[in-house]
């Protein structure tokens, strides 16, 4: 009976230890509990790896992440939507490109700012962005260069 009850006890803190580690790991990675409420939109022709919950980031600093992905009907570009940090207003000649930190890490969105006095409105547009091109792509054109120039 005594050990019933200690393992039932350990039971309910380990339990509540998991609830709690999940509860922060979800709540750092949607950003709740910080000030992500500027809206952005950005469109891509592609985004080959990049996924929800990825980072945005101004010179290395993270200040907003990916909320959302759709792909535009009509002309089949990639939407994103970012939440980024209230603190931050960007201006409207700002740019976004896809990049990653290496290889093999994940990749995220990085904002370069412009010299505009106008910044883009909460739910507004940055018209500016730059296609990646994806690794797999420089690879095959290689090879292809490659296999030409032994011809």
């Amino acid at each position: 009976m005594q050990r019933g009850i200690i393992e039932t006890i350990l039971g309910a803190i380990v339990l509540t230890i998991a609830f709690v580690f999940g509860f922060y790991v979800w709540q750092s990675k949607e950003g709740h509990g910080q000030h992500y409420d500027y809206h952005i939109n950005v469109s891509f022709e592609r985004i080959d790896g990049l996924t929800n919950g990825a980072d945005v980031k101004i010179g290395g600093v993270k200040i907003g992440y990916i909320h959302d992905i759709t792909v535009d009907p009509e002309f089949f570009d990639v939407n994103l939507h970012m939440r980024l940090d209230s603190r931050y207003r960007i201006p409207i000649d700002s740019s976004a490109s896809i990049t990653s930190d290496g290889l093999l890490s994940d990749k995220f969105i990085a904002l370069k700012i412009g010299n505009s006095k106008d910044m883009i409105a909460n739910q507004g547009t940055l018209d500016n962005s730059e296609t990646v091109v994806a690794f797999e792509e420089l690879i095959a054109r290689a090879l292809f260069l490659l296999s030409n120039d032994s011809r």
